[in-house]
């Protein structure tokens, strides 16, 4: 059944370069990025969601270094994302060059 399909693909999905000038290599439904400081990014949606209740993934790559990600922020409108690098002395926000996001859930 292509309910499945349609319900189960992802609404909004982002690559970008976190570094630097932000910039998105290729993306579906985000129509630009927003460099909130360093680690802190947000994707802002071409086609709203239904509502905030919808679900996002986030992952990133700094090499060398353990990474971790967290979703900040959900709107209809977008959805905000931080990356945290961990090194053998400091934990801190991190710019990354590689930062991929999804967002699954209705769109408006």
């Amino acid at each position: 059944e292509t309910g499945y399909v349609v319900n189960g693909s992802a609404k909004a999905w982002v690559n970008l370069n976190g570094t630097g000038a932000i910039a998105i290599r290729d993306s579906l439904n985000v129509a630009s990025l927003t460099d909130n400081g360093t680690g802190l990014y947000s994707a802002n949606f071409t086609n709203s969601m239904g509502n905030t209740n919808y679900m996002a993934n986030v992952s990133a790559v700094i090499p060398t270094n353990s990474v971790q990600t967290d979703v900040i922020s959900l709107t209809v409108s977008g959805a905000s994302f931080g990356v945290i690098n961990g090194t053998a002395t400091a934990i801190a926000r991190a710019d990354t060059f590689a930062l991929y996001a999804s967002t699954h859930g209705d769109l408006a």
